[in-house]
């Protein structure tokens, strides 16, 4: 009874760690897609939205910012704000960017070397190893058989 309840949980991990590797390979395609497929033109910082930091270890949690940019597409003016915080401004307000952004999608642009890259690696890193740990019973048996 035990091993076929882990069995069954060892697959259903091998089916969720594969998804999550699925999904950030899908993300990272995305933001390849936009940063050498899609259109470039310039936008103006015009803002930063201001949080404090998801470190709940730490009693100070600082304050991050993502710039908030606008930028104009022949007679659309579009105002998004990133998703990439850092507790450094980047940029001063009124500064001119490059903004990469696809045509068929207007609000999904994003500031040229600002892509949000890191915790699509993070989930695809954690599903490769996911795969690779949850497959290890898998060939251990048939080495061993």
């Amino acid at each position: 009874m035990a091993k076929t309840i882990y069995a069954l949980a060892n697959k259903f991990a091998f089916v969720i760690f594969v998804l999550l590797t699925l999904f950030s390979c899908w993300r990272i395609y995305l933001l390849l897609d936009l940063k050498y497929g899609g259109e470039v033109t310039t936008g103006v910082i015009i803002g930063y939205q201001t949080k404090k930091s998801n470190s709940y270890l730490n009693k100070d949690r600082k304050l991050i910012h993502a710039p908030i940019f606008q930028y104009s597409n022949l007679n659309d003016s579009i105002k998004i704000s990133t998703t990439v915080y850092n507790e450094i401004k980047e940029y001063e307000i009124g500064d001119t960017v490059q903004v990469c952004y696809k045509k068929d999608n207007l609000t999904k642009a994003q500031i040229k070397g600002l892509f949000p890259w890191r915790n699509n690696i993070y989930m695809l890193i954690v599903g490769i190893v996911g795969i690779f740990v949850t497959t290890l019973p898998f060939f251990k048996k048939i080495i061993y058989s």
